[in-house]
């Protein structure tokens, strides 16, 4: 539900900016001398291809930046190759779809071109600033997408921030203790044990190097509730349910913490509800 919901406002956004950029083709093309039509098709074509080579440069995933949602590029969507296609693919369709609108090429193309990048690529760019959060400075330099294993996490475990957290939740033996399960449970991206403290990393973790970092970071956090017995503690005073939730608030907030566009409204309403009054969560690291 969650990925048909996510195409559907992809697919609004686009639509959308396609409207506009039409709109602002034909009354350019309008003071130029040409016609309305041949500049609004000109512009709403060149910024749905625009948005579709757009698309083949993201990874699907989003990461919260300086406090803003901002997709995650591939490799070649970082790449000049990449930019040079979005251009040349706007020239090229803002050219045809002005010719077929009986209009002129070459100002189809130089609309195309345009629309491609002083809109497109130009917001792309302002998306582009460096991730400088702990995840980010953490991630930075590794390449592609980390391959499902054990093998990632340790080579995660290498950064020292990531091992700092590691080591406050008492060094879990990766292989056993911390380990990679192909079995996940739905959509989640890992789970700690309430009886051992054992971490298992599933599938979902590994769409990026940022997002299994901030997983493994949600667990460490879990894990340590659990072995410094403060999860007992919150049993005896909430309950199983409040302890649960206790946790999960306070594994959000250090997720936040790190650079991780997730939230805790839930887990915090449904605590005040059994505890009977409200918490004020500030985050101390």
């Amino acid at each position: 539900a969650t990925n048909a919901f996510q195409a559907a406002v992809t697919t609004g956004k686009a639509m959308f900016q396609a409207g506009m950029h039409g709109i602002t083709g034909g009354m350019m093309s309008e003071l130029q001398g040409g016609s309305f039509a041949s500049g609004l098709a000109s512009g709403a074509v060149s910024s749905l291809v625009s948005s579709g080579i757009e698309g083949i440069g993201e990874t699907g995933g989003m990461a919260c930046v300086n406090g803003k949602d901002v997709p995650i590029m591939t490799e070649f969507g970082k790449s000049p190759g990449f930019k040079a296609l979005m251009l040349a693919s706007g020239g090229l369709s803002g050219g045809l779809s002005s010719s077929i609108a009986g209009g002129n090429f070459y100002a189809g193309v130089r609309q195309g071109l345009i629309t491609s990048g002083l809109n497109h690529i130009a917001h792309m760019t302002a998306n582009a600033i460096e991730d400088n959060t702990k995840i980010g400075r953490a991630t930075k330099g590794l390449k592609g997408t980390p391959k499902p294993g054990n093998e990632s996490m340790k080579i995660l475990l290498e950064n020292q921030e990531i091992n700092e957290e590691y080591i406050r939740a008492k060094s879990p033996k990766l292989g056993t203790e911390l380990a990679y399960d192909p079995n996940g449970h739905g959509g989640d991206r890992g789970t700690t044990s309430t009886v051992n403290g054992d971490i298992k990393i599933y599938d979902r973790a590994f769409g990026s190097w940022r997002l299994l970092g901030l997983t493994m970071v949600h667990e460490f956090t879990h894990r340590y509730h659990y072995i410094s017995r403060i999860y007992g503690g919150w049993i005896k005073s909430y309950g199983g349910d409040g302890a649960e939730a206790m946790s999960e608030v306070f594994s959000h907030q250090r997720e936040q913490f790190w650079g991780g566009d997730v939230h805790f409204f839930d887990w915090q309403q449904k605590i005040e509800n059994i505890a009977g009054h409200k918490f004020n969560f500030k985050f101390r690291d």
